[in-house]
């Protein structure tokens, strides 16, 4: 008489697994664990201060790659929450993306920022360590200088 892994018998009922003899494992489904990649478990951008004339944009990571943001364009200061696109290994490390949605009063409105690690001097001549260009649906898009912060 056999006897079979209760847990698995158990588990096959919900996920299709089938049974095997006690001692006898089912060769792993798994993808090759080279071709597995982790978000990371914090942002490379734990804060981002920047802006251009008329403009300024204040970015913070909430956790992992979630980011809270404020506008402030125009003489209106807006929310934002966005998540950081460009975290995998293979992506360039100089450049950052996010997207998310800006919370505005005449409705929320898709958001888009790139941030690119290149010298960039604003308009009172000082030099920032990142460019920065902010996209807002149905608006021109932003662009300035900043710097990524510890916080």
């Amino acid at each position: 008489m056999r006897t079979f892994a209760p847990a698995c018998v158990f588990a096959a009922a919900l996920a299709g697994c089938t049974a095997h003899p006690a001692g006898q494992s089912p060769a792993p489904d798994l993808p090759p664990e080279s071709s597995i990649v982790a978000a990371p478990a914090r942002s490379p951008v734990p804060a981002f201060h920047g802006g251009g004339s008329n403009w300024r944009i204040d970015l913070q990571a909430d956790g992992g790659v979630r980011h809270t943001a404020r506008l402030q364009h125009a003489g209106v200061s807006t929310n934002a929450t966005l998540v950081l696109r460009s975290a995998t290994p293979a992506s360039d490390p100089t450049r950052f993306t996010f997207d998310g949605t800006l919370f505005a009063k005449r409705g929320d409105t898709p958001m888009h920022i790139d941030i690119e690690s290149a010298d960039c001097r604003d308009g009172a001549g000082v030099v920032h360590r990142q460019s920065v260009v902010v996209a807002v649906q149905a608006s021109a898009p932003l662009s300035g200088c900043g710097d990524v912060t510890p916080n």
